[in-house]
């Protein structure tokens, strides 16, 4: 059955590419899944390192043994040919498509490959993703974190991930750095500003329910719509500023109350109950 390169994205189509290069460059005739699984870790901007790095593997480490199995691969001498692909490596890709299937995904990507060479038998890419403890269940469940519920309908879904890994590692760094909340740093789930006064809508009103230092009010009024579980027009939450504009000071975190609870009010008031957080004593 021939091989659909148009439904694989565009970093898997480059992995398949780079696994024929290292083919080449060693003298394989053969085009196998150790080549394959060399050009997913050699990838630094993909998915599969961090996917290991969630397991708890080193990728670097899985690359170097790699590299030493195929310096072990039987060799041709003159003039190089283009590598075909190995009965195992057809199986990998058709595995690849499964995957991608089992996922609900439009195209096959480089997490798919990966789980595909997990399945392969007596294969020494699989071998040694076991003997590094990245086996399928492992590979899954670190692709839950690093993919989330993104879905592949793109030849180019990594953006995506890579996106939410950016967002990720903003919010890892301004706690690193302490109180930096203000409009440039504070970035919804795809890593985005969010609208500040002067643009249209102004959305700088962030739920926090907190005080100007950072803890819960104690004068036994509601300053949180109920534990946040009240979309009525009345009742009230504390709100802050993320661009640190208006309101007669420049707390983030406590500004003014809101004019009641539901969604139309927390607009009508300057916001859109995109940011929530939560005060603790």
């Amino acid at each position: 059955m021939p091989i659909r390169w148009d439904k694989f994205t565009v970093k898997a189509q480059e992995a398949v590419q780079r696994a024929s290069q290292l083919a080449s460059e060693h003298g394989n005739p053969e085009l196998q899944p150790i080549h394959l699984l060399a050009a997913l870790l050699e990838d630094k901007e993909g998915i599969v390192p961090p996917v290991l790095e969630k397991i708890g593997i080193g990728p670097q480490a899985v690359l170097n043994t790699v590299y030493g199995e195929i310096d072990n691969l039987p060799k041709v001498s003159g003039q190089a040919a283009q590598p075909t692909l190995a009965n195992e490596t057809n199986k990998l890709l058709e595995q690849a498509f499964k995957e991608a299937s089992n996922f609900k995904d439009e195209y096959v990507s480089t997490e798919h490959l990966l789980l595909a060479v997990t399945q392969l038998k007596r294969d020494k890419a699989q071998q040694i993703l076991a003997q590094y403890g990245a086996t399928y269940d492992a590979i899954l469940k670190a692709l839950t974190v690093v993919r989330g519920s993104q879905k592949v309908t793109d030849q180019n879904p990594e953006a995506k991930y890579q996106a939410l890994e950016r967002y990720a590692r903003d919010l890892t760094e301004q706690a690193r750095r302490g109180n930096n909340i203000q409009k440039p740093t504070a970035l919804n789930e795809k890593g985005e500003t969010i609208n500040g006064v002067g643009d249209t809508p102004n959305r700088h009103d962030m739920l926090t329910g907190s005080q100007l230092d950072g803890t819960a009010f104690t004068d036994g009024q509601d300053h949180t719509c109920s534990n946040w579980t009240s979309n009525a027009t009345t009742g009230s939450a504390q709100l802050g500023h993320h661009d640190r504009t208006g309101g007669g000071n420049i707390s983030w975190n406590s500004t003014h109350p809101s004019r009641g609870c539901s969604q139309e009010n927390l607009v009508s008031t300057g916001g859109a109950g995109l940011f929530y957080c939560f005060a603790i004593n």
